[in-house]
């Protein structure tokens, strides 16, 4: 097998890139839907917490318009009834995601290929941005040092 490195990638064939682009795209793709599972989590916890605050510091007056005590309902159950929905949906992705990177690990190793010495940047400078320049798009040269948005 042959470990990769970021000079070999301009040599591959147009499958091989298209399984690295995609390999790279899936790791890529899990580690960002576990970032948003954390911060959904911690949103909609304090968000709930927010919501038991105000009620429990809020007025008890009497003379408070009808549709208060529904509002104060709503934010206490709306946030923890969509909290567990969209994390377990984002963990649910992000298995995918992985699971998509193993079949495309073991489709990759299958052709001969070791992507362990790759990072994402290595794609990006040395896979996506020449794609993109055959496809005719005008993308100017861009520093190595600088990182991609």
């Amino acid at each position: 097998m042959k470990q990769l490195t970021p000079v070999d990638l301009a040599e591959l064939s147009q499958q091989d890139k298209r399984l690295m682009f995609n390999y790279f795209g899936a790791l890529d793709g899990a580690q960002s839907r576990q970032r948003q599972t954390l911060i959904t989590a911690v949103l909609g916890c304090t968000l709930i917490a927010m919501a038991y605050g105000l009620d429990f510091a809020g007025p008890d007056d009497h003379h408070l318009p009808g549709w208060y005590p529904v509002i104060q309902w709503l934010a206490k159950v709306l946030p923890a009834l969509f909290t567990p929905v969209l994390v377990a949906y984002q963990l649910w992705e992000a298995k995918t995601l992985r699971s998509n990177a193993l079949a495309l690990a073991s489709a990759l190793k299958a052709r001969g290929l070791d992507p362990s010495n790759l990072s994402e940047d290595d794609i990006y400078f040395h896979l996506v941005l020449p794609m993109l320049r055959e496809a005719g798009l005008p993308i100017e040269e861009e520093s190595k040092s600088r990182k991609r948005p």
